[in-house]
């Protein structure tokens, strides 16, 4: 592994000699003229071009500082995106978790970054953070299904790599995922669809927006059903979403996001740990979200943002083995938040931004006696400082938890604007996640019918340091990125296989929670993004990830060390439909970081299209085929093979 190491290294070293003398190219081909226009392109930046989440000021999309992708409610559109998880999955780097038999949801959707898992990765939405619906049946909060999340309400999705905890907090181990949600339209409008696919699936879309004079809102809908890969499996789920604004003065404006999302499942488990034995569970889980922003500028140079928004995640579930009587579980999870920041220009060169945040949140799981709350208080600052073409961002937080204490996180960061088309970026930054209620307090959890589970108060964070470095290169239509990523983790949370193997004297095992693991992911990741035609465009992009359980020896569980992403996306003509054409390649993964039990899954191809086509300029017509030739493949359980979703539009 670490000759495959070195060899990716050696590429990087590669592409960074081909690209320095581009620098040269780059001058030769600027003159004072394009440099003018350059300026007062800078200066038309629309709103839609902006990102705000990798250092919560605004910044062009060209000149932002770090690891950034920004899909744009643009290139959804072109795509034929259904959801955040489907815009997400195009995104190199990003590794998705999808549901598939053994119960789980076939609809469900988590994501990972720079090779570790979903709980890794803060998922906000319009900057508050996102709680429940993942691929595990929810135990595990922290895991957040992307599928509730509608194409349809999203503006843009910024992915932000690299350690966050300096400026969000917990979770931010490997990156921020912030989804940011449709502003109410200037002009009327309204959108419906209808659509069927594989599984008898079928989902129905409704959205309106309006704005008058001061108040302006947008409210949409969606309605999913389907059934699952396993006989008897059902899904459907609900959600309703708002985004209601009102402008006191061209300075001060509130925004008030409501949503609702809930989520009915009735399945066949089939446990992999009690030899085989089938359990019929019903499975309800809903979502109450209340997100309220208000935004003051008190002068051109500063801006202040107030925000408190509340989250209530609730689940119930019912059943067990068949044959036996059914039992009853319930879990509540309720956080609630307050935040407030304020940034402007000081000095010369220096553009600081400050704040504070406080949260209270509250767990409840009856079944396993667990009923405890947490308060954070936390505060922020950072200082961007510009020494054109030099950009150095320094950052620190101090999250203070009254359950189990304080944790500092510094982040130091420097890019380097060669010229207009070459850009240079290295960071270093140390981030953590808090241990959840259910790893903390989960007394008693019999998993299968072999094993107990026991949660250990005295558990402290994980704690990472991560390490990026990268370039970037536009030239006309070409666009390459090369980065290079480490993350080193410790006092990662397991359980401790060994703490009791007959307990209380039944000839069960018993397993507790531990800080026991130490973990490193490092890698290259590249991108090549390519405009032929007006009307027809491409992207390449490839990751190369090695990863390692340095207490065992092995790779992390279901981590491919290679994969590769490829587009062609046509854009529609008078006679031609929409085609989005799409291809991906993950390479060999183990099962488990046991050596004893793991096995080598094989690598794999797969190939989707989309087509699009418009008619009579407001009805749309749209059909999506993934995995085209039926291609079987595991990732932790059997996955889906050829699916099919097709339907249609009408937009006013």
């Amino acid at each position: 592994m670490k000759k495959v190491f070195q060899m990716v290294m050696m590429l990087f070293a590669f592409v960074l000699l081909l690209a320095l003398p581009a620098i040269g190219m780059a001058k030769e081909y600027t003159t004072g003229e394009d440099e003018e226009k350059t300026k007062e392109e800078k200066k038309a930046v629309k709103l839609e071009d902006m990102t705000v989440t990798a250092t919560k000021t605004e910044y062009a999309l060209g000149d932002v500082p770090g690891s950034v992708s920004v899909i744009t409610k643009q290139e959804i559109k072109d795509a034929n995106i259904e959801s955040a998880a489907d815009a997400l999955r195009w995104v190199t780097g990003v590794r998705l978790k999808k549901g598939g038999s053994r119960g789980r949801n076939p609809n469900s959707v988590t994501v990972g970054l720079l090779g570790l898992p979903a709980e890794y990765a803060l998922v906000l939405v319009n900057g508050q953070r996102v709680i429940g619906g993942g691929t595990d049946g929810a135990l595990t909060p922290q895991s957040v299904d992307l599928e509730q999340f509608p194409a349809e309400i999203i503006e843009r999705i910024e992915v932000i790599k690299g350690a966050g905890s300096s400026i969000y907090g917990s979770q931010a181990v490997t990156g921020v995922i912030n989804i940011i949600t449709k502003s109410p339209p200037k002009k009327p409008s309204f959108f419906a669809s209808a659509s069927l696919g594989t599984h008898d699936t079928r989902i129905y879309k409704a959205g309106h927006g309006l704005t008058i004079d001061k108040f302006g809102y947008y409210l949409n809908y969606t309605r999913k059903e389907t059934d699952g890969l396993d006989s008897g499996s059902e899904y459907d789920s609900d959600n309703v979403s708002a985004r209601l604004s009102y402008d006191f003065t061209p300075s001060l404006k509130l925004t008030i996001e409501p949503r609702y999302y809930q989520q009915d499942d009735v399945y066949n488990y089939i446990s992999p740990f009690g030899r085989g034995s089938v359990s019929n569970y019903k499975q309800k889980s809903e979502t109450h979200s209340l997100n309220s922003i208000l935004d003051w500028r008190p002068d051109d140079l500063s801006k202040l943002m107030l925000r408190l928004s509340g989250n209530e995640y609730d689940q119930e579930r019912e059943g067990g083995t068949i044959g036996r009587p059914a039992q009853k579980y319930e879990q509540d999870n309720d956080r609630y938040e307050a935040e407030l920041s304020y940034t402007r220009p000081f000095f010369k060169n220096n553009v600081i931004t400050f704040g504070y945040q406080y949260s209270k949140e509250k767990y409840k799981y009856p079944n396993y006696k667990i009923d405890e709350d947490q308060i954070l208080n936390g505060g922020f600052i950072q200082d961007e400082i510009n020494f054109d073409p030099f950009t150095i961002t320094l950052a620190g937080r101090v999250d203070d938890y009254n359950r189990w204490g304080t944790v500092f996180c510094p982040r130091a960061g420097l890019a380097y604007q060669a010229t207009d088309n070459l850009k240079f970026g290295a960071s270093i930054g140390k981030s953590f996640k808090a241990p959840s209620f259910r790893e903390l307090y989960q007394d008693g959890w019999l998993m299968g019918s072999r094993t107990f589970m026991f949660g250990n108060p005295d558990l402290g964070p994980e704690k990472a340091i991560g390490y990026q470095g990268g370039i970037e290169y536009r030239y006309k239509n070409l666009l390459m990125q090369c980065s290079l990523f480490r993350n080193d983790l410790k006092d990662m949370i397991e359980w401790d296989r060994n703490f009791d193997n007959n307990y209380q004297g039944t000839g069960l095992r018993a397993w507790k929670t531990r800080n026991i693991a130490k973990v490193h992911t490092r890698g290259i990741e590249l991108n090549l993004g390519m405009i032929f035609t007006d009307n027809l465009k491409g992207s390449l992009g490839y990751t190369f990830v090695d990863s390692e359980n340095e207490e065992t020896g092995t790779d992390l569980s279901y981590t491919p060390n290679h994969e590769l992403n490829i587009e062609l996306n046509y854009k529609k003509s008078e006679y031609l439909p929409h085609i989005n054409l799409r291809g991906e390649y993950v390479g060999k993964r183990y099962t488990s970081t046991d050596r004893s039990s793991r096995e080598r899954e094989d690598d794999y191809i797969l190939a989707h299209i989309k087509f699009s086509k418009t008619f009579f300029k407001q009805y749309n017509a749209f059909l999506s085929i993934d995995n085209i030739f039926d291609k079987k493949y595991e990732e932790e359980s059997e996955m889906p093979g050829t699916e099919f979703l097709g339907g249609v539009s009408v937009n006013f």
